[in-house]
């Protein structure tokens, strides 16, 4: 009888072990408040994550990306060589009946630090810093956003990324008529603390991980 409860309590304590993962989700921190050391925040659908690593100067590194579990251990895919300086555009075409074709840009800066152009047949640059529209005098065949800071002086922490290009847009011009270039997109100042990350975490339970001999809790 005692064997059997004995077998029960394990099998009872190892399936929680393994359900653990399945649940990982939330923040987890060594740090009080976010002020200073790592965090990363976890969500479950789709399986994402964000890294953070910040001193009492300000942030210092931060990745983004997807995670995958691998029984006790779960697998951090973050910022590639291949997209560490990528910035996501969404884009629509329509056709209209003005006599140019016409960009619609929507943006929000997130300070005065980050500047944002919109690059058009890759020599035609117009500054955007907000919501705006306008009129390219010549048929837009490309269209690209770049992305940078602007300071003078010293930042608190120095940037790991100092401009971000979205992929360069091809017009198809074949249809007749002018066109309306809806562009949306959206810049933080974290992204130019981009890092390249993929590491492991091991699991000890719900509400505690180690990224390397660091633990974070729940």
């Amino acid at each position: 009888m005692r064997f059997t409860i004995t077998i029960l309590i394990l099998t009872v304590l190892l399936f929680e072990n393994c359900n653990s993962v399945t649940h990982l989700n939330g923040r987890y921190a060594n740090s009080y408040a976010g002020v200073s050391g790592q965090e990363i925040r976890f969500i479950q659908k789709p399986n994402r994550f964000d890294y953070f690593f910040r001193s009492e100067m300000g942030l210092l590194a931060y990745s983004t990306g997807s995670w995958e579990r691998n029984k006790n251990q779960v697998i951090l895919n973050g910022f590639t060589d291949s997209n560490i300086k990528t910035l996501n555009v969404e884009s629509t075409i329509t056709y209209n009946s003005d006599n140019n074709d016409k960009v619609l840009i929507r943006y929000t800066p997130p300070s005065n630090l980050v500047k944002a152009d919109v690059i058009i047949n890759d020599n035609n640059i117009i500054h955007v810093s907000m919501d705006t529209v306008f009129f390219s005098a010549s048929k837009v065949k490309t269209i690209q956003v770049k992305s940078y800071l602007s300071y003078t002086g010293l930042l608190s922490s120095k940037p790991k990324i100092d401009t971000l290009y979205s992929q360069k847009i091809n017009i198809n011009n074949d249809k007749i008529g002018n066109k309306n270039i809806f562009l949306n997109f959206s810049i933080y100042q974290q992204d130019f603390a981009r890092i390249i990350l993929k590491d492991t975490l091991t699991v000890k339970s719900n509400r505690i991980i180690y990224l390397g001999k660091s633990k974070l809790k729940k």
